[in-house]
């Protein structure tokens, strides 16, 4: 009870720029942030609904920043971030904010 306080009174205070053009959890789809700065969300399960992805692109390159977790919904997500905004362009670097699942489970190499 007392973190269902604490997190209503957070979302209270915290502004959200993007929250009604906020990209769906889990689908591919991004949100032009900034100049070559898009937004993604991945789904995550449990207490956490999503955690956020971000694509830099620079150098006809991009940078990932983050991955979610390693599930066959989030593979199907990146299968379409790839495929509509990737497409055949390189990825520069994969850089992973912190070790925690959610946020580089999905970010195995083949």
């Amino acid at each position: 009870m007392v973190c269902e306080v604490a997190s209503a009174a957070v979302k209270n205070i915290l502004q959200y720029p993007f929250a009604g053009d906020a990209p769906l959890i889990g689908d591919g789809s991004t949100v032009e942030v900034n100049d070559n700065l898009l937004w993604a969300r991945m789904p995550v399960g449990g207490g956490l609904v999503s955690v956020n992805i971000w694509l830099f692109s620079h150098d006809g390159a991009w940078d990932i920043i983050d991955t979610g977790i390693d599930s066959p919904e989030t593979v199907a997500a990146w299968e379409k971030i790839f495929s509509s905004t990737i497409q055949r362009h390189a990825v520069g670097r994969l850089v992973l904010t912190h070790g925690h699942p959610d946020h580089g489970g999905g970010g195995q190499v083949d």
